[in-house]
């Protein structure tokens, strides 16, 4: 079981609020220009900017950009780096076969895949109220969501195969965490997603107008 970090509800209820909504800002504008460009541009795009995020946030940190270049798990950061981009590319490629809606109709079923794989990664026990409480959510967001007859399509196994690999995603946030701060590993993200999406992104460039 990995160690146990001071834990600060509130604070975690208000900072995955402001991640969903920036999450929902990127998705939207990925969907509008995937329409017209290649996924491959449009992922490669969007992990630059990043990457120049996460580098300009590194340089204002204590210690600077140096100070967050040697992570303790520098395999297992580039793993779920690698894991972000996959998925991203994925994801992106439902939005075009299904659309946005019925996308994260079947995507928002990633807690469970947190919850049943938490305890193989983490070691952490996983209790009837959390799947109950689970369960109640994505009930909740499919109600709001009301995706159409498109979500039973064949399709509708890339973003699970999406949510799967983005709960992967989390639990390795999760793990490297633990001897790794948060500085680090937004670093690591951007730069090693920017730098694996690049040759295609740059091989699958379109002209932009």
């Amino acid at each position: 079981m990995i160690a146990q970090a001071k834990q600060n509800t509130g604070l975690g209820i208000l900072l995955m609020s402001a991640t969903a909504l920036v999450f929902a800002l990127q998705d939207g504008i990925s969907r509008h220009l995937s329409a017209e460009y290649n996924v491959y541009m449009v992922v490669a795009v969007r992990f630059w900017f990043f990457a120049l995020f996460a580098l300009a946030l590194a340089s204002r940190l204590p210690g600077g950009i140096a100070a967050h270049l040697r992570p303790r798990y520098p395999l297992l950061q580039v793993t779920r780096a690698v894991v972000l981009v996959v998925e991203v590319v994925i994801m992106i490629l439902a939005f075009v076969q299904l659309g946005l809606i019925n996308t994260h109709a079947v995507f928002v079923c990633y807690p469970l895949f947190v919850a049943a794989l938490s305890g193989p990664v983490l070691g952490e026990k996983v209790g009837w109220r959390r799947w109950l409480a689970i369960g109640v959510g994505f009930v909740g967001v499919l109600v709001i969501l009301q995706p159409g007859v498109s979500v039973f399509s064949p399709w509708a196994i890339v973003p699970l195969i999406s949510a799967l690999m983005f709960a992967l995603y989390a639990l390795l946030t999760r793990y490297v965490a633990q001897g790794d701060s948060a500085g680090t590993s937004f670093l690591w993200t951007g730069c090693i997603c920017a730098i694996a999406i690049t040759p295609l992104g740059l091989w699958f460039w379109e002209p932009m107008t």
